[in-house]
């Protein structure tokens, strides 16, 4: 069985062959393009109109990525940050601050002012159980996020996260961060 797997973007990010559909989870969900229900073709990168179940090749021609470049503690000595910037380790009560660049194909920041929201997920057993807002400002292609973190568990901002509120000419790749906030 051929299968799109699509984020909450609608946004198609992989290409399947299955013997049977996997379970939907908060994060994706699977559509068999081949069942005559779909119009169009799945491409990666691509987009899904759920209401016209039409399938749409990528219309973005600028890549844009955005790329953790640091992440500063309020508490210095009690965080442990990976050295790609994928995961932190703190404990409650620490605020994480997170510089980040979007930066085109060739890797130079790319001039752009803009508002977005990323949401900061909760995760227990694989599952989504809270969700928090932040509202971010990028000037110039650089963006400073301030992250409180007063409760602990394991927390992330992914992509498909970011580009849920965003129009398709605004979305960026980003390869994602976990938090795992300690008592």
């Amino acid at each position: 069985m051929k299968l799109a797997k699509i984020n909450y973007a609608n946004t198609v990010v992989e290409l399947l062959d299955l013997d049977s559909q996997p379970a939907d989870n908060l994060d994706f969900y699977y559509i068999a393009p081949d069942s005559g229900l779909y119009s169009g073709d799945p491409v990666l990168g691509g987009s899904f109109d759920p209401r016209e179940g039409l399938f749409s090749p990528k219309t973005s021609s600028v890549e844009r990525v955005l790329v953790i470049t640091s992440v500063v503690s309020s508490n210095h000595g009690q965080t442990v940050t990976s050295g790609d910037f994928s995961e932190v380790t703190c404990p409650v009560g620490t605020t994480l601050t997170f510089t980040c660049e979007l930066r085109g194909a060739e890797g130079a920041i790319l001039p752009v002012d803009s508002e977005f929201i990323a949401p900061i997920y909760k995760r227990a057993s694989g599952n989504i159980v809270a969700q928090r807002l932040v509202k971010t400002l990028m000037t110039a292609g650089v963006v400073s996020i301030s992250v409180p973190l007063p409760e602990n568990g394991e927390w992330e901002v992914n992509e498909s996260g970011i580009n849920s509120r965003l129009p398709i000419e605004r979305r960026m790749t980003f390869k994602g961060i976990k938090m795992f906030v300690y008592d």
